[in-house]
């Protein structure tokens, strides 16, 4: 597990369920019970929960089903307890007790042979620039503790169902990142799909900004911004606003 892949937040494991990431490594998880606790990515497949759920006795997990296999008898004694397990086509195995509780080992290896669809390749494409900006717009519109939260997910902004399913959804629709590039929503009053969106230059994205100042120079519509640049960037900027109230027809 990638301790910057922010697309974990929300998913749950065991009684934990990720809310925010705390630091490097860590995660904001909140247990079932209602208490907050921080979590290492090692750590999020391995722990039950807050601590409010007692640790089980090899003893205890004897008769109980987990997907296809039904543990019948202890093969090893803690720490690494495994179990002797039936599968429901018939077969045995000899499985972790760790892998049982997290879901990992779900069957005797029938399950992979007769659907291996469900065990195909993750899509390869963590390390691009499209990936990036996929995970960016996820932690703006869904994590409530992302500084930027409030001009996106705050105000309403959504991500389509489709993109959200996964990212080779949104890789097909909008290709890799472009150099330079950067992810635009042509109506800034509407969400993330592919039909608002685009790729577009990122010193072009501030023309876009809700919060724009716009200046009529002799006809000619800029932002602020662009006519402080177009002046040599000369002075502060706040102070080239304040002047700009005096000196231009501001909209």
């Amino acid at each position: 597990m990638d301790s910057y892949d922010l697309s974990i937040i929300g998913k749950k494991f065991q009684k934990l369920t990720v809310i925010s990431r705390n630091k490097k490594n860590y995660w904001n998880c909140i247990c079932d019970c209602g208490n907050e606790i921080f979590v290492s990515t090692s750590n999020l497949k391995r722990q039950i929960s807050c601590g409010c759920h007692p640790r089980l006795d090899a003893k205890d997990l004897l008769g109980r089903k987990f997907e296809k296999l039904t543990i019948i008898s202890i093969f090893k004694q803690p720490p690494n307890t495994q179990y002797l397990c039936k599968c429901d086509c018939g077969n045995e195995k000899i499985a972790f007790r760790r892998y049982l509780l997290h879901g990992q080992t779900i069957s005797c290896g029938c399950i992979r042979k007769s659907s291996p669809h469900l065990f195909k390749k993750t899509h390869g494409l963590i390390k691009t620039k499209a990936y990036q900006s996929w995970q960016a717009m996820k932690n703006r519109c869904l994590n409530k503790n992302n500084k930027f939260f409030k001009n996106w997910g705050g105000r309403g902004i959504t991500i389509c169902n489709k993109w959200l399913e996964s990212f080779e959804n949104f890789f097909e629709d909008m290709g890799d990142r472009p150099k330079g590039m950067s992810l635009e929503r042509i109506d800034n009053n509407k969400g993330y799909y592919k039909d608002n969106c685009k790729w577009i230059p990122k010193e072009n994205q501030s023309k876009n900004r809700r919060g724009n100042i716009y200046l009529n120079i002799n006809g000619e519509i800029l932002t602020a911004r662009e006519t402080w640049i177009k002046n040599g960037k000369k002075g502060c900027y706040a102070t080239f606003i304040l002047k700009a109230k005096k000196t231009y027809n501001l909209f």
